[in-house]
């Protein structure tokens, strides 16, 4: 029986730090030093290449497939923190705010009791945004590390805005969770608990 118990606890799931999907939604997940890839990134990753070296090449003969060298580097830059402004564009465009505005209505008809039931957040989130598991993951992910519960708790010494970079900055060295996806799904649990009123700005905003 304490096999069994014991099995249960080591079982995790993991999930890519780049698009939230966990084992059981890609076919592959590629393991690194505290970072996990899915096929699917991998495959972004090789559009994004080709398209940068077409616009480089002077001739349509050398749009050749990049080389296992150069995807790697490029995944490189996702990890990163401090990642070129065009690979977080490429990030920010993956994800959608549909979930988010149905995480703000959630807690305004369920109120915040929400934040200690996950698996009950989950699935109203896959009801209300059924073709988002990217989002939805996430944002349950942020909720099971107490993301909403850190906010809630009354901090003079920093601003919100710097509380919600640490709770990213957090999700990213704990968990290998993508910076610019990590400060997504804090914002938003900032948004839904009416912590702010608005989007953080961002420093290349105009």
């Amino acid at each position: 029986m304490s096999k069994d118990k014991q099995g249960k606890d080591d079982f995790k799931l993991v999930y890519c730090s780049f698009c939230g999907k966990n084992q059981n939604e890609v076919r592959k997940l590629i393991a690194g030093p505290s970072v996990y890839v899915c096929d699917e990134c991998v495959e972004l990753c090789n559009d994004i290449i080709r398209d940068e070296l077409l616009e480089d090449e002077t001739s349509s003969s050398n749009s050749a497939l990049p080389k296992p060298k150069e995807i790697r580097q490029e995944l490189d830059n996702y990890v990163d923190i401090g990642a070129s402004s065009k690979v977080c564009y490429q990030h920010n465009r993956m994800l959608d705010n549909h979930p988010r505005t149905q995480l703000c209505f959630i807690l305004e008809q369920y109120g915040r009791v929400l934040i200690n039931e996950p698996k009950r957040c989950r699935g109203m989130l896959k009801d209300l945004a059924s073709h988002h598991t990217r989002e939805t993951n996430l944002l349950i992910t942020a909720l099971e590390q107490k993301v909403a519960e850190e906010l809630l708790k009354p901090n003079s010494l920093i601003s919100v805005d710097m509380q919600i970079e640490s709770l990213a900055k957090r999700l990213h060295d704990n968990l290998g969770t993508q910076l610019e996806f990590a400060f997504w799904a804090v914002e938003s649990w900032a948004l839904a608990l009416n912590i702010i009123q608005e989007p953080v700005p961002k420093q290349n905003d105009s």
